[in-house]
This record gives C-alpha cells, sequence and structure tokens, in this order.
C-alpha cells in the first residue's frame, strides 16, 4: 500500500502493508518531527534528501535521494 505525506514541503511516499496503515503511520510523522528538530546534523542533512520510506515491521527504512543512502529508524 502507499500513502503520500507532506514532510517539509515534499511529497514523500510511504510503503507499507494495509494491516499497518494508521498507527504506523501516525507514529513515523511523530519520529521525523522529532528527528528533525533533536538530532544531529548528519541526520537532519539525511532527512532533507529524503525521497521515499518504506515501513516493514516496527521499522522504518528511510531511503535518500541519491539511491544509496539508508537510514533505518525503530517505530516503537
Amino acid at each position: 500500500m502507499k500513502v503520500i505525506i507532506a514532510f517539509r514541503g515534499n511529497e514523500i511516499p510511504v510503503y507499507l502493508e494495509k494491516a499497518q496503515h494508521k498507527k504506523a503511520v501516525h507514529k513515523l510523522a511523530e519520529i521525523l518531527q522529532q528527528k528533525l528538530l533533536h538530532s544531529k546534523r548528519l541526520v537532519r542533512k539525511f532527512l532533507d534528501s529524503l525521497d521515499s520510506i518504506e515501513i516493514i515491521g516496527g521499522d522504518a527504512i528511510l531511503y535518500s535521494k541519491n539511491g544509496v543512502d539508508t537510514l533505518a529508524l525503530s517505530l516503537y
């Protein structure tokens, strides 16, 4: 299933299983805002180049626009 979220003025596609939909997307949005405000410069720079997100179980895999870099975040 594909859901689009707005993050820093960009539309980011989020791919996930249908059963995870509401709770996982809400938690993901909270974590992204928290990381944007309280994380180190490297993580904030990565979030600026965010291209898409895949949620697998309790983890979110973030992909950058260059296609090489990924970042894994625990949702729970």
